[in-house]
């Protein structure tokens, strides 16, 4: 039998087969990669915008305690950078500034952009404590209690003054720092001498006595004047009343010697005039006699 007017197709079926296959396998490794790649970005982008949140609730205010808020962000959002490399966390870290802190970027080269450690020293230097302890301790010595500033915001206030003059010591000496510098800064003197009475072995024991001593201090002001208020209508009230009586009087007394000066005047002006006139009366008589006449 001749064979050659027969057509196979098996090896071309085989091919185009594992072509097929091949494709189809490129094809689902691309989708995979595809959604693995997406699904890698959605999670970098949501780790991105968390990580700038929370940064930028820390370096949004640099007028805040620059230590503190650097220890916030070394303890929390470091959490979730640990894995990337230095450049992504310099560059994630610079797009959170803001502020006098974002223009400090045009200052600094794109090594020190790119460098993390760089970065946050360069940050230290221009907003941290080390470098301005002399103006916060100048600060520190006129700190005096503002109108309408609670005791527990003094405190507060203080305590962040003195991490700031003292950002090298240890917590105890600035506890004691901050003890003396809070009763200074209170200006009611009662309550000040009272604190140095008792004598609080920490600022936050001070705080507590102080809060007690204002309360009974402003409950005795108010005790003291319902009690002025009370003697003034009750007590005050016959005294007034014998007060304008006695005005009366003085002003009848003086009215009655008003009008005997007065009838003494008119008495004294009628005799002048009585006199005046028998003596004139005197000189025409005695002329028409023509006494002394020569």
């Amino acid at each position: 039998m001749d064979d050659s007017n027969v057509v196979t197709f098996g090896p071309h079926l085989n091919e185009i087969d594992d072509e097929a296959d091949a494709t189809m396998h490129d094809n689902l490794l691309e989708k995979q990669s595809s959604e693995i790649y997406r699904t890698t970005e959605r999670m970098m982008a949501e780790a991105r915008s968390e990580m700038k949140l929370r940064m930028d609730k820390c370096f949004s205010d640099f007028s805040k305690d620059m230590n503190q808020l650097f220890a916030k962000f070394e303890g929390q959002a470091m959490e979730k950078l640990n894995d990337w490399d230095p450049k992504t966390k310099a560059l994630l870290l610079a797009s959170s500034l803001s502020g006098s802190a974002r223009a400090i970027l045009n200052e600094i080269t794109d090594g020190e952009l790119h460098n993390f450690d760089s970065l946050v020293t360069t940050l230290k230097n221009r907003f941290g404590s080390v470098n301005r302890a002399e103006v916060f301790r100048a600060e520190l010595q006129t700190r005096v209690r503002f109108k309408n500033e609670s005791l527990p915001e003094l405190a507060q206030s203080i305590k962040k003054l003195t991490r700031r003059a003292y950002p090298g010591t240890s917590p105890l000496v600035r506890d004691t720092l901050a003890l003396d510098s809070f009763i200074d800064a209170i200006p009611e003197t009662e309550v000040r001498l009272r604190l140095r009475e008792v004598g609080p072995k920490s600022i936050n024991e001070a705080e507590n006595i102080a809060v007690r001593l204002e309360a009974l201090r402003v409950a005795d002001i108010r005790k003291g004047r319902n009690v002025r208020i009370v003697d003034i209508e009750t007590v005050q009230e016959p005294d007034l009343k014998r007060e304008i009586n006695e005005i009366k009087q003085s002003i009848e007394s003086l009215t009655s010697e008003v009008l005997i000066i007065k009838n003494q005047n008119d008495q004294q002006f009628r005799g002048d005039n009585n006199y005046r006139g028998n003596k004139n009366n005197f000189n025409r008589n005695f002329n028409n006699r023509g006494a002394f006449r020569r």
